[in-house]
């Protein structure tokens, strides 16, 4: 029996590491998964309160250091 390669998935979120996360499910049996790490990727729009526009996908700062 081969032995299954030790992995640990990193994600933004962003929608090409959304549909890469996808992928990897699919094949997810082939790995051994260790951990998923989700971060808050630098391109989330905070929105413009002053100008009504809505955040996309933020997460907001809170626990940032």
């Amino acid at each position: 029996m081969q032995k299954k390669i030790r992995t640990i998935i990193t994600t933004d979120g962003e929608v090409d590491d959304q549909n890469s996360f996808l992928r990897y499910l699919l094949y997810s049996n082939e790995f051994d998964t260790e951990g998923i790490i989700l971060t808050s990727s630098v391109y989330h729009y905070a929105g413009n309160p002053e100008k009504q526009i809505e955040p996309y996908r933020y997460t907001g700062t809170h626990g940032v250091m």
